[in-house]
């Protein structure tokens, strides 16, 4: 397999994924213009398998003590997700915020087991029409002592 390359995330690289199934809204959003300060502004990363992006993630900063991480994974991550994981895992680790936060979709069980993997801790099980569609998130939160 294909050792992944990780490079400074932009929007054309966010354009190459295909996302998985039901993130297609979640693709157009990182792609809108009013989105467009979240790679520029923010720490943002995408993953390459050779000339293919598969993946893209980052963290929002909300404050001086909270941070919000996104991802965009495509369709095509699946064998690399053990190394997707690790890096993120790895800049999650370093990363200097008192609380960082992600949801997941409540209906997504493969985000819940990757936010699990990551090292975060379930807070709120169901923030109802929380999410870009309306449906229903779970928060999750790494909190830094």
């Amino acid at each position: 397999m294909t050792e992944l390359v990780y490079r400074k995330c932009t929007a054309e690289h966010i354009k190459l994924i295909v996302p998985q199934y039901g993130m297609e809204a979640e693709k157009m959003l990182y792609l809108s213009p009013e989105y467009a300060d979240v790679l520029t502004e923010n720490f943002a990363l995408s993953a390459w398998a050779g000339v293919k992006c598969i993946a893209a993630a980052g963290i929002v900063h909300c404050n001086k003590h909270r941070a919000v991480g996104w991802t965009l994974i495509g369709r095509n991550a699946g064998p690399y997700m053990r190394q997707i994981t690790k890096k993120v895992r790895n800049v999650l680790d370093g990363y200097a915020v008192a609380r960082l936060e992600m949801t997941v979709r409540t209906d997504f069980h493969e985000g819940h087991r990757w936010a699990e993997l990551l090292g975060f801790e379930m807070e709120a099980a169901r923030m109802r029409k929380h999410g870009l569609n309306g449906e229903d998130e779970t928060l999750y939160v790494r909190i830094k002592e």
